[in-house]
């Protein structure tokens, strides 16, 4: 029983960090949420449409970033490039553990298919939990905005001036509602698992297992 207790654990937890890593990328390389963001910012820069998708090229290593932007801002898109890289990386890795440890419990529990609905039931809790979290982050959201750098970006290459062309073309508006889509495509999925693994621990429960 300890083993598959484990084992659940496990399940549950990489698939929380799966589906938060998942419900970000959907935005971070979404071309057209880009541009609907800059309508709804009322972005004026000159070529604004053509500029971010520069940034989403530069991001996923098709292209480099063009002279409209200064030494200092290529520098941390640098480095906000490794952590999205990064991010990928860890994104596939996670889907192949998930598949392992899928394989794992079909071959290790007693009741598989109530192994693999707790790990979905559990996972979505902890989104649930997580969001009350993102919530505050939200609230606060400047104070959220500075930590995530500084935590991420400890170089302190993030900072630029007031019209510089990667603050105008993505301000403090642009990642609030970015952050508050990632945050509610997180939720989706959390229900989703919750949902499902309610109902499919109860159908398992009416058979008897």
């Amino acid at each position: 029983m300890k083993k598959e207790n484990y084992l659940v654990a496990g399940a549950a937890f990489v698939l929380f960090f799966f589906f938060f890593l998942l419900s970000a990328r959907i935005f971070i390389f979404n071309e057209t949420y880009y541009f609907q963001q800059l309508e709804a910012n009322k972005v004026r820069l000159p070529n604004a449409e053509h500029l971010a998708t520069e940034v989403i090229g530069f991001l996923e290593g098709k292209q480099q970033m063009g002279d409209a932007f200064t030494a200092n801002e290529k520098s941390h898109m640098e480095d906000v490039r490794k952590l999205v890289v990064g991010g990928q990386m860890v994104l596939w890795v996670l889907l192949l553990v998930i598949v392992g440890l899928g394989i794992a419990i079909w071959r290790l529990c007693t009741f598989p298919k109530k192994c693999m609905a707790q790990s979905a039931l559990f996972a979505g809790i902890g989104v649930y939990a997580f969001l009350i979290v993102g919530a505050l982050a939200l609230y606060g959201f400047d104070a959220a905005f500075t930590a995530f750098h500084t935590v991420f970006f400890p170089q302190g290459n993030w900072q630029f001036p007031a019209g510089s062309t990667l603050i105008t073309l993505f301000p403090e508006g642009f990642f609030q509602t970015i952050a508050k889509d990632i945050l509610l495509t997180f939720l989706m999925f959390g229900t989703l698992m919750v949902g499902g693994g309610v109902v499919w621990i109860r159908w398992l429960k009416a058979r008897g297992v």
